[in-house]
């Protein structure tokens, strides 16, 4: 199977694209968000009582710029991170979270793909989001879509029907 990496806006439906591969098809989950969480939220929680980890959107929205800040400070050293464990072997990864074009390439160096995960109605969380999605459309680096409409039931319907061939395969 093909290591995975999902682009897509705030809310398209990424997390639960990870939860049915991890799940239901062998996947391990890695995201730079979440090493960016796991170093901040003991500083979090001492400082504004709210976890790295949050699933509040309003705890969400208070935590994000910092957040996005220190991606962008230590971006390098999270990618290598990342890059280490495409080389290491094991399960095939999905990536939930991937944004610039520099991620992109090192998944794609490391043989992985990067699908964006599409719903409608949903919007950037912050002003790069889609500036970056559109400029790793731009560069080619998006294989393909995953329609997510908005039911757990029609995302696992895709990735049974359709997904699993690319999964196997590693093809469009």
């Amino acid at each position: 199977m093909i290591n995975i990496a999902l682009h897509g806006l705030a809310r398209s439906g990424k997390d639960e694209v990870g939860r049915i591969l991890t799940h239901g098809y062998g996947y391990e989950r890695i995201a730079m968000g979440d090493l960016i969480k796991a170093e901040l939220n003991t500083t979090l929680l001492k400082t504004v009582n709210i976890s790295a980890f949050t699933d509040d959107p309003i705890d969400k929205e208070v935590i994000r710029p910092l957040l996005v800040r220190y991606g962008y400070m230590h971006c390098a050293r999270f990618q290598l991170i990342i890059q280490k464990r495409l080389q290491a072997g094991g399960p095939p990864l999905i990536n939930t979270r991937i944004f610039r074009p520099e991620e992109c390439q090192v998944w794609i160096n490391g043989g992985g793909q990067v699908w964006e995960v599409v719903r409608p109605g949903t919007g950037a969380a912050e002003p790069n989001e889609a500036r970056e999605l559109e400029r790793c459309r731009a560069l080619g680096m998006i294989t393909g879509v995953i329609p997510n409409s908005g039911t757990i039931d029609d995302l696992e319907r895709w990735i049974a029907v359709w997904g699993a061939t690319w999964m196997e395969s590693g093809q469009r």
